[in-house]
This record gives C-alpha cells, structure tokens and sequence, in this order.
C-alpha cells in the first residue's frame, strides 16, 4: 500500500472510521483519526494507538493489504468489520 492512500484516509473530511489489514492478518480499527499518527515525510511508518489508552503499535506500511471502510468503501481481501 502507498502511504498516501493512508495519509488520505487519516485526513479524510469528514472522517470516516476504517480497518488497516496487515499481511499477517493482524486487524487495527481506527475509530478516530486522533488514533493513529503517519509519518510527514521519510519512514513508511504509521502509529497506531489503542482506543483504551493501553498502549501503541508501530506499523510498517509496506505490510499493510488493504484498508477496509464500515460504509463499503474500498476493499478487503481479509473481509475485516
């Protein structure tokens, strides 16, 4: 995936809460764009933080498969809520 597709989805007006699918089948729901943080410029990195405030998980956006919208927007292959 391209990190201007998520830096897209992160900016989006108005916001719409969707699923990172990762290669691994690991799922991240980002409710609110406060909960996650993309690098500006450089790393293909993206923050993830946890809804609950129980932590944080760093992800490499090379190994993101898809981005997954509760509206039907996009697409998944892993059939993420």
């Amino acid at each position: 995936m391209r990190i201007e597709s998520l830096r897209e989805r992160v900016r989006a007006e108005p916001f719409t809460p969707f699923t990172i699918n990762l290669a691994d089948s690991r799922r991240f729901r980002i409710e609110h764009p406060e909960f996650i943080a993309v690098a500006p410029k450089g790393p293909r990195v993206a923050v993830v933080f946890d809804s609950q405030g129980r932590g944080y998980e760093i992800i490499d956006v090379s190994l993101v498969t898809s981005l997954s919208m509760a509206n039907g927007e996009g697409g998944s292959a892993n059939g993420a809520p």
